[in-house]
């Protein structure tokens, strides 16, 4: 369960940046100033980071590598992918929400 409810969490905040950017997008004069938006960039990033450090072992990237846990690690595989991948996905838009914000 510890699964979909990282991918949830990740989810809500990827809802929170497609909104700000196409709020940006639409009118680039809308929303808070350039410095108030890096400042939450820099937030959502620092929630981003945490969510990923603060996995449950099995659901880590790494978990298994060495160790001969192969078959318990194949069990967690698909969800360790949808969480990481799904993680690399929010840091895009994180990217280019921060270029559309320079841009501004």
């Amino acid at each position: 369960m510890s699964g979909f409810i990282t991918i949830s969490r990740i989810f809500t905040i990827l809802s929170q940046v497609i909104m700000r950017q196409r709020t940006l997008q639409m009118n680039p004069t809308a929303g808070p100033d350039r410095s108030t938006l890096l400042d939450w960039i820099n937030e959502t990033t620092d929630q981003l980071r945490e969510i990923m450090e603060n996995l449950p072992p099995l659901l880590r990237h790494d978990y298994g590598s060495g160790s001969g846990v192969g078959e318990v690690h194949s069990i967690y595989a698909t969800q360790q992918a949808n969480i990481h991948i799904t993680a690399l996905c929010l840091e895009l838009y994180l990217v280019r929400l921060f270029s559309i914000t320079m841009g501004r």
